[in-house]
């Protein structure tokens, strides 16, 4: 009997930038390491149609799994209904996905795992096509600079999250809210050439939260998820405004592939340690190693 794997699945009712957004960070929360980040940071599927018709999930299977030392993986097939997670693929029922987790759940945990993923950015450079990217940014790039950075590298945009701050005179820490960009329908990528962040959306999107939370600033993107042309790959890493750059997902799909999974290279695969690794962005204490 193979081995089975409960995911906690969302309600249909909630929206995708919303749980992207709880993903990766809620809005007036500072936490105090990437450990509690990152558990806080757990994937959520953000679509779930009804499951068969059933009123409780039924776990999903184990199909293969791996450890790389500082971080492992496990690959399921869904035996539930359609699910989409935040600027992933759609997975159907039956399909197979695979979720990335590091596995110490410590600052310097996070640090090891971050470090095993720039020694394997080389390797993805390699090879051909198309790799599947987290970029976060140190901490924040403008939007007219991201929008300029999109179309150097010829970015494909799964999501981009922006963040508005503001520090609060009582506290030591440091509101912030976030607004999450995509495409207009949830799995799809927003194609190289096109606005990532509408400047008419943004303008209505912040002025809003400016009267919901006054003396909000802009500061700009933290983060992308998006796919690019692989021979990119060493002139992103080397761009001053990119704090981390992760390639984990594509390593994934290689060893699926000479596992003998079908379809590896179309496999979904969701990381489960970005709200830990973008703590450490955001706090200037933490210096990159």
């Amino acid at each position: 009997m193979k081995p089975q794997f409960s995911l906690h699945r969302a309600s249909t009712s909630v929206a995708l930038l919303l749980i992207a957004i709880m993903m990766l960070g809620l809005a007036g929360c500072d936490t105090s390491s990437p450990a509690a980040q990152g558990q806080a940071a757990q994937l959520q599927p953000t679509i779930q149609p009804q499951a068969n018709g059933s009123k409780e999930d039924v776990p999903d299977e184990v199909v293969h799994n791996a450890d790389f030392g500082t971080w492992n993986y496990v690959a399921l097939k869904n035996m539930n209904g359609a699910v989409i997670y935040n600027g992933g693929k759609k997975i159907g029922p039956g399909d197979i996905y695979a979720m990335i987790s590091y596995k110490v759940q410590t600052d310097d945990g996070v640090r090891s795992y971050m470090e095993a993923n720039r020694k394997l950015i080389a390797q993805v450079a390699k090879q051909s096509g198309q790799a599947e990217v987290y970029i976060y940014f140190s901490p924040y790039l403008p939007v007219d600079q991201f929008r300029s950075f999109a179309q150097a590298h010829g970015l494909s945009i799964a999501q981009s999250f922006v963040r508005a701050t503001r520090s609060d005179p009582n506290t030591p820490y440091t509101t912030f809210e976030t607004m999450g960009f995509g495409p207009h329908q949830p799995g799809e990528l927003i194609a190289k050439g096109v606005d990532p962040i509408p400047q008419l959306e943004l303008e209505g999107r912040f002025s809003q939260l400016t009267h919901d939370f006054p003396g909000l600033e802009l500061k700009g993107v933290f983060y992308t998820r998006a796919w690019v042309n692989t021979s990119e790959l060493p002139a992103i890493t080397a761009n001053a405004q990119v704090y981390y750059l992760d390639v984990t997902a594509n390593v994934v799909r290689s060893d699926l592939a000479a596992a003998g999974i079908p379809n590896a290279n179309n496999i979904d695969v969701e990381n489960n340690s970005l709200g830990a690794v973008y703590d450490l962005v955001e706090h200037p204490s933490k210096p990159r190693k």
